[in-house]
């Protein structure tokens, strides 16, 4: 059989091929204006996520007030807030699983093992767990946390002023501003 896009053949009508080459004009068009837009929303993101978690909470700590209503009936408040995951780096995944452990919070480790069977192999893939090296089998196990949780123990430790190191587990407390729209 041969290839369809080989025997790609122009238009005859010259309107087709006009209202072709308008199209792939416009897309042409289309993609810069879209990679433009891309890169200005990462930027207002950016400009964004700095006044709310950096600018505003200073600015309201300096001024002694925690809630700020404007005119308009919007209201911007500050709010304690803890997020992250573990590192994607896998040295630095395994030093936060360490300082986990180590420090108890081992229960939010989990350890997923995984393995890929072929169609019609489901009564192995059942057995598999038990008999794997004697099978020669060589599993993918991982370990990994889920970052609710990793979140909630994080706000615990605070909360009681346990150790806890942030950076190497990969989570960033502090504050940010909380827009809510008026009605």
């Amino acid at each position: 059989m041969s290839n369809p896009f080989d025997t790609f053949v122009a238009p005859k009508d010259e309107g087709a091929l006009q209202t072709m080459i308008k199209m792939a004009t416009e897309v042409a068009d289309m993609e810069k204006v879209k990679t433009e837009l891309e890169l200005e929303l990462k930027q207002l993101n950016t400009r964004l996520n700095t006044i709310k978690t950096n600018d505003l909470p200073k600015m309201f700590a300096d001024l002694g007030i925690s809630e700020f209503k404007l005119s308009g009936g919007d209201t911007l408040k500050i709010k304690d807030v803890v997020a992250g995951s573990l590192p994607k780096d896998p040295e630095k995944k395994k030093a936060a699983l360490d300082w986990l452990d180590k420090n108890n919070c081992g229960d939010l480790i989990k350890t997923f093992v995984e393995l890929d069977f072929a169609k019609g192999e489901d009564n192995r893939a059942k057995n598999a767990i038990s008999i794997l090296q004697e099978n020669g089998y060589v599993p993918v196990v991982d370990k990994n946390v889920h970052a609710q949780s990793l979140c909630a123990r994080v706000r615990e430790r605070l909360k009681t002023g346990e150790e806890i190191d942030l950076e190497t587990i990969g989570v960033y407390v502090g504050k940010t501003a909380e827009f809510k729209k008026g009605k």
